[in-house]
Protein backbone atom coordinates (compact mmCIF):
# COMPACT_ATOMS: atom_id res chain seq x y z
CA UNK A 1 0.00 0.00 0.00
CA UNK A 2 1.35 3.40 -0.99
CA UNK A 3 1.45 6.04 1.73
CA UNK A 4 0.44 9.67 1.26
CA UNK A 5 4.06 10.70 1.73
CA UNK A 6 5.20 8.32 -1.01
CA UNK A 7 2.55 9.73 -3.34
CA UNK A 8 3.62 13.30 -2.57
CA UNK A 9 7.29 12.47 -3.16
CA UNK A 10 6.45 11.37 -6.70
CA UNK A 11 5.68 14.93 -7.83
CA UNK A 12 7.95 17.98 -7.75
CA UNK A 13 5.31 20.08 -5.94
CA UNK A 14 4.63 17.33 -3.41
CA UNK A 15 8.32 16.76 -2.77
CA UNK A 16 8.78 20.51 -2.28
CA UNK A 17 5.93 20.68 0.24
CA UNK A 18 7.41 17.76 2.18
CA UNK A 19 10.82 19.47 2.21
CA UNK A 20 9.23 22.65 3.59
CA UNK A 21 7.41 20.64 6.27
CA UNK A 22 10.64 18.85 7.27
CA UNK A 23 12.54 22.15 7.54
CA UNK A 24 9.76 23.72 9.59
CA UNK A 25 9.71 20.69 11.91
CA UNK A 26 13.50 20.80 12.28
CA UNK A 27 13.49 24.52 13.12
CA UNK A 28 10.76 24.07 15.73
CA UNK A 29 12.61 21.14 17.30
CA UNK A 30 15.80 23.21 17.41
CA UNK A 31 13.94 26.05 19.12
CA UNK A 32 12.42 23.68 21.68
CA UNK A 33 15.81 22.08 22.36
CA UNK A 34 17.47 25.49 22.78
CA UNK A 35 14.76 26.59 25.22
CA UNK A 36 15.19 23.41 27.26
CA UNK A 37 19.00 23.77 27.21
CA UNK A 38 18.71 27.38 28.36
CA UNK A 39 16.45 26.26 31.23
CA UNK A 40 14.02 29.11 30.66
CA UNK A 41 10.37 29.50 29.79
CA UNK A 42 8.88 31.15 26.74
CA UNK A 43 7.86 34.03 29.03
CA UNK A 44 11.49 34.51 30.15
CA UNK A 45 12.67 34.34 26.54
CA UNK A 46 10.10 37.02 25.70
CA UNK A 47 11.53 39.26 28.42
CA UNK A 48 15.06 38.77 27.06
CA UNK A 49 13.85 39.67 23.57
CA UNK A 50 11.49 42.47 24.61
CA UNK A 51 8.56 40.55 23.17
CA UNK A 52 5.31 39.30 24.65
CA UNK A 53 4.93 35.68 25.65
CA UNK A 54 2.19 35.31 23.04
CA UNK A 55 4.55 36.55 20.30
CA UNK A 56 7.16 34.02 21.41
CA UNK A 57 4.51 31.29 21.58
CA UNK A 58 3.46 32.10 18.03
CA UNK A 59 7.02 31.44 16.80
CA UNK A 60 7.33 28.23 18.84
CA UNK A 61 4.00 26.91 17.58
CA UNK A 62 5.02 27.38 13.94
CA UNK A 63 2.37 29.96 13.11
CA UNK A 64 3.32 31.95 10.05
CA UNK A 65 6.75 32.40 8.47
CA UNK A 66 9.65 33.16 10.78
CA UNK A 67 12.28 35.47 9.34
CA UNK A 68 15.85 34.22 9.44
CA UNK A 69 16.80 37.27 11.51
CA UNK A 70 14.10 36.43 14.06
CA UNK A 71 15.28 32.83 14.31
CA UNK A 72 18.86 34.01 14.86
CA UNK A 73 17.74 36.48 17.55
CA UNK A 74 15.72 33.86 19.41
CA UNK A 75 18.56 31.34 19.36
CA UNK A 76 21.11 33.97 20.38
CA UNK A 77 18.96 34.93 23.36
CA UNK A 78 19.14 31.26 24.40
CA UNK A 79 22.90 31.05 23.89
CA UNK A 80 22.75 29.25 20.54
CA UNK A 81 23.32 30.03 16.88
CA UNK A 82 22.12 28.59 13.60
CA UNK A 83 24.23 26.07 11.70
CA UNK A 84 22.81 25.00 8.34
CA UNK A 85 23.61 21.95 6.28
CA UNK A 86 22.20 20.81 2.99
CA UNK A 87 21.68 17.45 1.37
CA UNK A 88 20.36 16.23 -1.96
CA UNK A 89 16.60 16.09 -2.13
CA UNK A 90 14.90 12.74 -2.19
CA UNK A 91 14.82 11.82 -5.82
CA UNK A 92 16.55 15.09 -6.67
CA UNK A 93 19.49 13.45 -8.40
CA UNK A 94 17.16 11.40 -10.57
CA UNK A 95 15.03 14.45 -11.44
CA UNK A 96 18.16 16.47 -12.30
CA UNK A 97 19.50 13.67 -14.48
CA UNK A 98 16.14 13.38 -16.27
CA UNK A 99 16.07 17.16 -16.84
CA UNK A 100 19.59 17.10 -18.34
CA UNK A 101 18.57 14.21 -20.59
CA UNK A 102 15.47 16.13 -21.75
CA UNK A 103 17.64 19.17 -22.51
CA UNK A 104 20.12 17.07 -24.46
CA UNK A 105 17.34 15.43 -26.46
CA UNK A 106 15.73 18.79 -27.21
CA UNK A 107 19.10 20.19 -28.33
CA UNK A 108 19.69 17.13 -30.53
CA UNK A 109 16.27 17.59 -32.13
CA UNK A 110 17.22 21.20 -32.92
CA UNK A 111 20.49 20.02 -34.45
CA UNK A 112 22.54 21.38 -31.56
CA UNK A 113 23.83 18.13 -30.20
CA UNK A 114 26.75 18.49 -27.83
CA UNK A 115 27.46 14.78 -27.81
CA UNK A 116 31.04 14.05 -28.85
CA UNK A 117 32.67 10.80 -29.74
CA UNK A 118 35.51 9.67 -27.56
CA UNK A 119 37.97 10.45 -30.36
CA UNK A 120 36.83 14.09 -30.55
CA UNK A 121 38.82 16.59 -28.52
Amino acid sequence: MTTLRELLEQTDRGAERLAVARLKRDVLLQLDDALADAGITQAELGKRLGKSRSAVNQVFSGDGNVRIETLAQYLHAMGKEVVLTQRPTRGGAERAKAARLRQSLAAAERGQSHVHRLTDS
